[in-house]
């Protein structure tokens, strides 16, 4: 059950434990008794997070919402032939992929 903020105009603000169907109604202050109005004190405080958490937030939103599948074709990819790397032997024996760091070669 969540947690909600409540205002005696006798006893001040109060705290009190409630169903959420009957969130709207108001809760009897625990001093004195009175009907008590809810109200809201503080929002939440999301402003304070640091801009790798709260981008990390609204990503975890996104995707609970609709997630993207690896199986999915990446569109800048369509029609395109995958391929494997070219392998070039040595005179050795030793294999060797063209362009990319030729001063490093396979085992």
């Amino acid at each position: 059950m969540p947690i909600y903020e409540y205002s005696c105009p006798d006893c001040g603000p109060f705290q009190s434990m409630g169903r959420m169907a009957t969130s709207d109604a108001p809760c009897g202050c625990p001093i004195c008794g009175t009907a008590s109005p809810r109200i809201t004190v503080a929002a939440p405080q999301l402003s304070r997070l640091d801009s790798g958490r709260r981008s990390a937030h609204s990503v975890n939103e996104r995707a609970s919402h609709s997630p993207k599948f690896s199986r999915d074709v990446d569109p800048r990819m369509k029609g395109q032939k995958i391929t494997r790397r070219r392998e070039t032997k040595s005179a050795d024996g030793a294999k060797s992929f063209a362009n990319k760091r030729p001063w490093m070669l396979s085992h």
